[in-house]
């Protein structure tokens, strides 16, 4: 007898070109997984027969599939503006992919001019930087830019040159010198004038270009579908037709995982061994989550997170009629939960009044390597009221929230790896 560890496992994962026929796989389409499980399921149809005696109902099996459960590390890309390592998996959860690698450049020069009167600024001198932004991510910023104002009535108008590629801009303004916080986002326009009718929050520019990379973004149709060979212990179980869900799950001193769930149409496992070659080197190692290399970002405001979960909440199974079989998609639902440590005061960061305010607030993950490449996840979250909570012996909170799509759907959240 050879037995075997249940270790011995591999998952070759390949996007179909037609729903349920076989892609076949090979070494190339590898992906490395963690605590992966397989499933072959069916329903038993009984037989309810009538019988002058005890005993078992004889049955069929029907509505047969096969699951595979697994972990896997949210990790940025070896080659910037290629797809993730993982990028077939994320579309097999039903998300898209849009490769973007050529980087933004820095918006050039700030014009800024004044008006006495239409505005709400007081005399002062107001510093200005910009940025440019794309689906991505978003530039360092222009040189700075000031202008002094009179009286209490003021504006400040200003006017760029447009960047190419850029889909909107994002502009920061201080009253001293180099200390410009985020003040507005913008469309593809060039110009802009300050009012004084929004007030500046904390967020300074960023320090690094972040306009390449990749981003996978749900989607309510047209769903991708997936071969899965899966080698365990000297068996093959083959999946077609694979559809499935990942989870986001982030928390401090550990790594960003993804929890993954898919289905597909079952076919007879057979004696089979992984193929040669298989190569992991692309998935690069992941960045521990610690104080240096995560942030995250409510309402503006960094926060101090112990923890951040985000899960899809879709509803996949296999649907069957007299023409099809095929593993479906009918709904998603996105929900998650941010615990964070309460380390100011309200006045600085209020998550109850972010709640009563019954609207969306961008909620933003981000987990960067010492090498530059990071994994983000931009959450447009509305937000319940916060639950007080001991986090490891501290006051803080536990605040749940509903990813909430806008009304061109598709955007609730995204994960962008660069």
């Amino acid at each position: 007898m050879a037995l075997r560890s249940t270790k011995d496992r591999v998952a070759l994962l390949k996007i179909e070109s037609t729903y349920g026929t076989d892609a076949s796989p090979g070494a190339a389409q590898a992906i490395l997984l963690m605590n992966s499980t397989i499933n072959p399921l069916a329903d038993k149809l009984e037989r309810q027969t009538d019988r002058p005696f005890f005993g078992g109902d004889p049955f069929v099996l029907i509505n047969k599939r096969i699951e595979l459960e697994a972990e896997c590390d949210l990790i940025g890309n070896a080659t910037a503006g290629t797809a993730a390592p993982l990028g077939a998996l994320y579309r097999a959860c039903c998300h898209s992919e849009t490769l973007v690698a050529a980087e933004l450049s820095a918006p050039g020069t700030l014009t800024p001019t004044t008006n006495t009167t239409g505005g709400t600024l007081a005399a002062a001198t107001y510093y200005y930087k910009l940025t440019a932004i794309n689906a991505i991510g978003e530039t360092i910023a222009s040189a700075e830019a000031s202008q002094a104002t009179t009286g209490a009535t003021s504006t400040v108008g200003l006017s760029w040159s447009a960047v190419v590629g850029a889909t909107g801009y994002k502009l920061y303004r201080s009253t001293s010198s180099g200390a410009e916080t985020y003040l507005t986002t913008l469309g593809a326009v060039t110009s802009y004038t300050d009012t004084g009718a929004i007030s500046p929050g904390t967020q300074p520019p960023p320090s690094v270009n972040t306009t390449v990379g990749a981003i996978y973004r749900p989607i309510s149709t047209s769903f991708a579908s997936a071969t899965v060979y899966f080698y365990q212990a000297g068996v093959l179980y083959k999946m077609t037709g694979v559809r499935g869900y990942i989870d986001f799950d982030q928390s401090i001193n550990n790594y960003s995982k993804g929890k993954v769930k898919l289905t597909g149409l079952l076919t007879a496992p057979t004696d089979g061994e992984a193929p040669g070659g298989i190569d992991f080197s692309a998935f690069q190692t992941p960045a521990a989550i610690q104080t240096e290399t995560w942030e995250v970002i409510c309402g503006g405001v960094n926060v101090c997170a112990k923890a951040l979960t985000l899960n899809q909440n879709a509803t996949i199974g296999l649907q069957e009629c007299s023409e099809s079989r095929e593993v479906a998609v009918s709904d998603r639902k996105p929900t998650g939960t941010l615990r964070v440590l309460k380390d100011s005061a309200l006045a600085t960061w209020d998550p109850f009044a972010l709640a009563d305010q019954q609207q969306v607030v961008t909620l933003i993950s981000r987990v960067t390597k010492a090498s530059g490449l990071n994994v983000e996840i931009p959450i447009r979250a509305q937000l319940e009221y916060p639950k007080p909570a001991d986090v490891d012996g501290f006051a803080g909170y536990e605040i749940n929230f509903t990813a909430v799509p806008s009304g061109s759907g598709g955007d609730e959240y995204a994960l962008i790896v660069r």
